[in-house]
């Protein structure tokens, strides 16, 4: 959490955000918007890219349980 507060205030400094003003820019307002649509598509754009590297068919799955039961046995 602290991370992403961190970048948040990174960002709202990037892109202009003064705290002071009564009123923002239009192009802070724009940016604001932009970035609180953009940044979830990216997360999810990098969650499709990790499931498309690690590819699970059910085979697959069973065999992992397999090697994980032996391990610790079942549950």
């Amino acid at each position: 959490m602290a991370i992403g507060a961190g970048f948040g205030f990174f960002f709202l400094e990037w892109i202009g955000f003064d705290s002071k003003a009564a009123i923002q820019t239009p192009h802070t307002i724009f940016m604001v918007r932009f970035l609180l649509a953009a940044i979830p598509i990216i997360g999810l754009f990098l969650a499709m890219v990790a499931l498309a590297r690690f590819p699970l068919s059910q085979e697959k799955m069973a065999e992992i349980r397999l090697q994980l039961e032996a391990r610790r046995g079942k549950v």
